[in-house]
């Protein structure tokens, strides 16, 4: 928003506006690459859980 006339209400409405598209947006989601790069860990200790499950 450009203007050479801001008051309190306009400068809440707006951070009002762009709190709820964040928050509309998925959290937490790690990317595709992190999951992917996590994937032999995760498998590493799924084995050693079977193990001590034996």
């Amino acid at each position: 928003m450009q203007t050479d006339e801001l008051n309190l209400e306009d400068i809440t409405q707006e951070v009002e506006a762009v709190r709820q598209a964040n928050h509309q947006k998925p959290q937490n989601l790690p990317p595709q690459e992190t999951s992917q790069e996590l994937e032999p860990a995760v498998e590493s200790f799924r084995r050693g859980w079977d193990d001590l499950m034996i």
